[in-house]
């Protein structure tokens, strides 16, 4: 039951555009990321309640591990929704590419063009912009110890 509730809100807020913005307002933040991190956040903003905290105005995660600690709830499905939307986010790096957005130097994406964002993108947009340092923070942490923690099963 809970897979199909996820699937309904994953399909009803998230698109192309969505999904290209999210991972354009993280490199903004970061400036350059590798694939394997890039790959990490759309199963992030796709989870709503971890998305509605990251983009809360008072949260500053300090880091990846404590906020691991602090929200474990939140990372109970994480290796489904990875896989969910490993599609969806190879999709929205080609298409940043595609663009001349971004480029893939050495498995490294880096921001070519910068967005800023605007209130004629939406709310949606604006919970990914506001949560974006945040998910910068969290991607601050190794590959593989992000992989691991996660249980992200390669």
């Amino acid at each position: 039951m809970e897979e199909k509730v996820y699937m309904r809100v994953s399909e009803q807020y998230n698109n192309l555009g969505l999904e290209a913005l999210a991972i354009m307002f993280v490199l903004k933040e970061a400036t350059t990321l590798p694939i394997a991190k890039v790959l990490l956040i759309l199963p992030i903003t796709t989870h709503k309640a971890m998305l509605n905290h990251l983009a809360h105005g008072s949260v500053k995660v300090q880091s990846f591990e404590r906020f691991l600690i602090e929200r474990v709830s939140y990372f109970s499905n994480f290796n489904d929704r990875y896989y969910d939307n490993l599609v969806s986010s190879i999709n929205a790096i080609q298409f940043l590419s595609e663009l001349g957005i971004i480029e893939i130097v050495d498995g490294n994406l880096k921001p070519i063009e910068l967005f800023e964002y605007n209130n004629s993108m939406g709310k949606r947009a604006k919970k990914l912009f506001k949560a974006s340092k945040n998910i910068s923070t969290i991607l601050a942490s190794d590959a593989m110890v992000l992989h691991l923690n996660l249980r992200v099963e390669l």
